[in-house]
């Protein structure tokens, strides 16, 4: 065997490796490959990337519109530091403070910060941009709200306002429009068009993600806070001769203040107010007032007045006067008044009796009653005073004035050191009233007076812990036979004037109160509406004293009457030989003194 035959038959089974020319030509097949793949390889990887940049470009376009929809649509400054959806993104009609160059389609220049401000119709804009006059604002992860997820972004939102319409056009904001100030805040649509526009900063396309949508307003229905007062002081209501309603009230206080979108306060003082059923009305001083903007408006005063030309013979009233007013509605404060300066209505003196409700001239009057006009009147004797404390409560010294009502609403900020509070205050006083004066009871079968009432409202801390208080007092007297004598002190521990039978207590020979007072009640412990729970106070007194007279004057129309034997209502059937005496069913005499309400409600 030869020495090659050997090695082949030693070798055999074993790798004996590649020659240097089979590594060359693999090397080069692979190299063909690679330069074959990779340009697919690198389109792959780019078009990851711009689907991961575009997928969350939109995410963010999305996160932004959802942002505008959970923001209030309109705030008015006054109404506090609340962010609303025009703050932010259609702020003024400020110009932007850099210049604006765009690029070109697939390579658009990215927005700066600097390009934020308000574009008229007529301005220069990008091609991505809509139409029509808009405000331009740019966020990025750096500017508020900042937010780290927008880093190599930057969020472009235009803003326009759009009609009701239909379709919508777009709506130029008014000169001088800003959201940031009172009185200029006022959006000029109801509706917003939003188109927003994410461009990636770190890929080298340019090329932004928009998406739009529109935002109207939604009133908030909630209330962050609201307080109010209702006063009046005496009403006092009849039928004229030809069956027309008439009334005539005195010391008239309306006051309400409200923080929800905006923050608003508002008071209406009338001295004395007078209508009758055709729509005829007249009144003594008066003011109304409302803020904003906050607004002090002067005290006023009026002479004496009527309802017509009649005179005293249907309704008058003496010298009337209104406080000064100061409503405030700024720094989310409503307010009206404070306890140092109440807000006050009154009829001040006692010309032309103060206050006279009579059944107008012609009116025939039932003989058996002997009145002496006027119907009602205020007693020419003590005054009362219009003050009230600190405490919310009637002052206690004498006065010139004949009926009076006052009041305020505060409201203190959350911040404040103090316990935040929500409070409102009303109080109402009377001279005495002459009910039905006759031949033998000059100054009235009843006397009235209501010496105070009072009630107040509060939601105070961060509890929201609520209160109300009241307190009342009048004094009811009646003829008798030896002269006048109180018939019952009203206040919170007294019972009902109704548990009082009038034809019970005795005026003279032959006669009863139950001839002139048909029914009569004043004011329990259980008809007082009360509510007190966390955040919500609220306090109604009806009327402290009420009373309801018999008919007064005799029928034009036997048809429309009621008989009267006695003096009291005839039965039926009327017994024979028995003198009946028709009446006007509608000229019964109603007098109500001291309905008062208030109410408190805090949420903020």
């Amino acid at each position: 065997m030869s020495r090659r035959a050997d090695r082949r038959t030693a070798g055999s089974g074993t790798d004996g490796g590649f020659t240097l020319v089979e590594v060359i030509v693999a090397l080069g097949l692979l190299g063909v490959l690679v330069i074959a793949v990779l340009p697919q390889l690198v389109v792959g990887i780019r078009g990851n990337d711009l689907a991961r940049a575009s997928t969350q470009a939109k995410g963010l376009a999305q996160a932004e519109l959802e942002r505008m929809r959970n923001l209030p649509f309109h705030v008015a400054p006054e109404a506090g530091d609340y962010i609303d959806v025009l703050d932010r993104y259609y702020r003024d009609l400020t110009p932007p403070t850099g210049p604006v160059s765009c690029g070109q389609s697939e390579r658009w220049a990215v927005p700066t910060t600097s390009w934020t401000g308000y574009v008229p119709a007529t301005a220069p804009r990008c091609g991505w941009e809509p139409t029509g006059p808009l405000y331009r604002h740019v966020r990025t992860a750096a500017t508020g709200p900042s937010n780290p997820d927008l880093t190599g972004y930057v969020i472009v939102t235009d803003t326009r306002f759009l009609t009701n319409t239909t379709p919508p056009t777009v709506v130029v904001p008014r000169t001088g429009y800003s959201s940031q100030l009172t009185g200029r805040a006022t959006p000029p649509a109801s509706q917003v068009a939003v188109t927003v526009t994410v461009f990636p900063t770190r890929s080298t396309s340019h090329s932004p993600v928009t998406s739009s949508t529109q935002i109207g307003r939604q009133d908030v229905v909630q209330a962050r806070m609201s307080s109010s007062v209702e006063v009046t002081a005496v009403e006092i209501g009849t039928g004229t001769v030809d069956q027309l309603p008439l009334t005539l009230s005195a010391g008239l206080v309306d006051l309400t203040a409200s923080l929800t979108g905006s923050s608003e306060a508002r008071a209406v003082l009338t001295s004395a107010l007078t209508g009758l059923g055709t729509g005829q009305q007249a009144s003594g001083a008066t003011t109304s007032v409302q803020a904003p903007p906050d607004t002090a408006s002067p005290a006023g005063s009026q002479g004496a007045g009527q309802l017509d030309s009649s005179g005293c013979a249907l309704v008058c009233w003496g010298s009337t006067a209104h406080s000064a007013v100061s409503v405030s509605a700024s720094d989310a404060r409503p307010r009206v008044g404070s306890p140092a300066t109440p807000v006050t209505a009154s009829v001040t003196d006692s010309s032309r009796d103060a206050l006279v409700l009579s059944g107008g001239a012609g009116a025939e009057y039932r003989p058996s009653l002997a009145l002496a006009l006027p119907l009602v009147r205020v007693d020419n004797g003590a005054g009362v005073s219009p003050g009230l404390s600190a405490s919310c409560t009637a002052s206690s010294d004498g006065g010139s004035h004949r009926a009076t009502a006052g009041g305020w609403l505060r409201t203190t900020s959350p911040t404040d050191p103090t316990p935040t509070l929500v409070e409102a205050c009303g109080t109402a006083r009377t001279a005495v009233m002459s009910v039905l004066p006759t031949g033998f009871a000059p100054d009235g079968v009843l006397r009235v007076r209501l010496e105070r009432a009072s009630v107040r409202c509060a939601v105070s801390g961060g509890a929201h812990t609520a209160s109300s208080g009241y307190d009342y007092r009048a004094v009811v007297e009646r003829w008798s036979p030896s002269g006048y004598v109180v018939v019952a002190t009203v206040t919170p521990g007294s019972t009902d004037l109704a548990d009082l039978d009038p034809r019970t207590l005795p005026l003279g020979p032959g006669r009863d109160l139950g001839d002139y007072v048909a029914s009569w009640s004043s004011l329990t412990t259980a008809r007082v509406s009360r509510v007190a729970v966390p955040g919500t106070a609220t306090l109604d007194l009806p009327g402290v004293v009420s009373i309801l007279t018999q008919p007064v004057r005799s029928p034009t129309d036997a048809s429309e009457s009621v008989a009267f034997t006695d003096g009291q209502p005839a039965p039926t059937p009327v017994p024979p030989e028995t003198t009946v005496e028709l009446a006007d069913p509608t000229s019964a005499v109603s007098l109500t003194l001291g309905s008062l309400t208030c109410s408190a409600e805090d949420a903020r």
